[in-house]
């Protein structure tokens, strides 16, 4: 019953943005490259979903592209899409 509490108390501090909470995401990296494509499965507190690209640093990702969806599955794609251009330019070199 209290872990129920909590939850809607959560909830309704993330809707109000009194705390903050990036969303879940998964993302493609070919092997040994400096980049990650990815795609957010949970939508922000805006209702949108996000395909992206990190550049991985030693220590850090730097977020070099951000682009919003109304649909996971779009989000997705792009960041497939983005990938498969990658891979294919790693494989002319």
């Amino acid at each position: 019953m209290l872990n129920r509490i909590a939850d809607q108390v959560n909830k309704i501090a993330y809707d109000l943005g009194l705390l903050s909470a990036s969303p879940r995401f998964r993302y493609w990296q070919i092997k040994k490259d400096k980049y990650a494509f990815g795609w957010t499965t949970e939508k922000d507190r805006k209702g949108k979903f996000y395909a992206f690209i990190y550049r991985i640093l030693k220590n850090k990702w730097k977020l070099t592209r951000k682009v919003a969806f109304g649909r996971r599955k779009k989000a997705k794609e792009r960041a497939y899409k983005w990938y498969c251009q990658r891979k294919e330019k790693l494989a002319q070199t």
